[in-house]
């Protein structure tokens, strides 16, 4: 979650990094469960959360650069 919220510049867009972050955690698009389903050990949990929270902090900073 923190490497989501490293280049947010404020609150509101907080709030949606953190969104972001629990829709890509909890449904695992292809990277995310691609790890989690290969790599059954405490480096593939900490893994899968580190590329949910790469991914919703593209995603926030790129949506936020164009609204």
């Amino acid at each position: 979650m923190w490497l989501a919220l490293f280049l947010i510049p404020d609150i509101k867009t907080a709030g949606l990094a953190f969104l972001l972050f629990r829709l890509f955690d909890i449904f695992k698009p292809f990277p995310i469960s691609y790890v989690d389903k290969n790599i059954k050990n405490a480096f593939g949990v900490v893994l899968d959360d580190l590329i949910a929270g790469l991914a919703a902090g593209y995603l926030t900073i790129f949506l936020y650069s164009f609204f």
